[in-house]
């Protein structure tokens, strides 16, 4: 018997329905099973950044030991004690773990030249001396000091090389200067002058730290030397340096003692044979394979007799 013609046409579309069902399924399929594979590598993703940052933090535990230990035996920061040595890269829990210790108070602080919320004409020009010891030329040197100056101060009046806040509003995006002390070295970045290779530049040498601090005689280099100690010219810095690591400074006696002339000025900034504040450094990198990695710097204070305070932290 022959089907009816409209018969004949329901059932093709019916298979033609269900075919386009299954096709539609299995795209529906494939794309959540892409999802899911999206879905658990972030999972996998998130949790060895995590693992990761656990064990950098594990690194910087470990240093925060070492200061206090070191805290604990003398009142004295030198180069050759267990803190400064860096910390070659080592297996560790299927990862691989780094670290350093940077004493910053042997670097010069810039909030030095805020004292009280008056800028100190004195280290202005112990900032320009740096600047200059690190080749910075003269006239730029005067305008990167009458920059951070204006920066940092209360008043709205420019130094004859710096710029306040018509130069500042007058930027896009605009922003007003600061008229307080840095947080970090990463504020340089909003100053007139100031770009990233000049603050890595500057980085081995000047630092920001709460108020005024001490500079550790035992730790500065050659260049932060010449610039606080007047009448000590670059060369003879250079050889103060070599003389210390044979024999450190035991006290600030036997500093002056060790000049290359007795009748030497008072030095421009405090002096200090011993340290406070330190910079921690410490990486961790999975050995899973993307090798995620997780880089921390952090602040630590150590009080005298007292166990390192962690001031702030950041991760890379």
């Amino acid at each position: 018997m022959k089907m009816p013609r409209s018969t004949t046409r329901q059932g093709g579309a019916a298979i033609i329905a269900a075919l386009l069902v299954t096709a539609l399924a299995a795209a529906l399929a494939s794309s959540l099973l892409v999802s899911m594979d999206d879905w658990l590598s972030r999972v996998a993703l998130e949790r060895d950044k995590r693992a990761s940052r656990e064990l950098a933090r594990s690194a910087l535990d470990y240093a925060r030991s070492v200061l206090a230990d070191d805290g604990r035996r003398s009142a004295v920061d030198t180069p050759d004690e267990a803190w400064a040595r860096i910390l070659p890269p080592i297996l560790a829990e299927e990862a691989e773990l780094g670290g350093r210790i940077e004493d910053l108070q042997g670097h010069w602080n810039l909030n030095n030249l805020l004292q009280n919320g008056v800028i100190d004409e004195g280290a202005v020009a112990t900032y320009r001396k740096l600047l200059r010891a690190l080749g910075v030329p003269g006239e730029q040197a005067v305008q990167l000091a009458d920059s951070l100056a204006d920066w940092l101060d209360h008043d709205d009046s420019p130094r004859p090389a710096g710029a306040e806040s018509a130069y500042y509003l007058a930027l896009q995006p605009a922003y007003p200067p600061a008229g307080r002390a840095l947080d970090q070295l990463s504020n340089l970045l909003r100053i007139k002058g100031y770009s990233p290779a000049l603050i890595e530049r500057l980085a081995p040498y000047v630092c920001v730290l709460p108020s005024q601090q001490p500079v550790n005689v035992n730790t500065a280099p050659p260049e932060v030397l010449h610039a606080i100690q007047p009448g000590l010219d670059l060369d003879a810095a250079r050889q103060l340096v070599l003389s210390r690591r044979s024999v450190y400074f035991r006290d600030l006696g036997d500093y002056r003692n060790r000049l290359p002339a007795r009748d030497l000025p008072e030095a421009s900034t405090a002096l200090a044979v011993g340290s406070s504040y330190f910079l921690v450094h410490t990486s961790a990198r999975l050995q899973a394979p993307d090798g995620v990695a997780t880089r921390l710097s952090a602040l630590l204070h150590r009080p005298l007799n007292s166990p390192p305070t962690l001031l702030w932290i950041t991760e890379q």
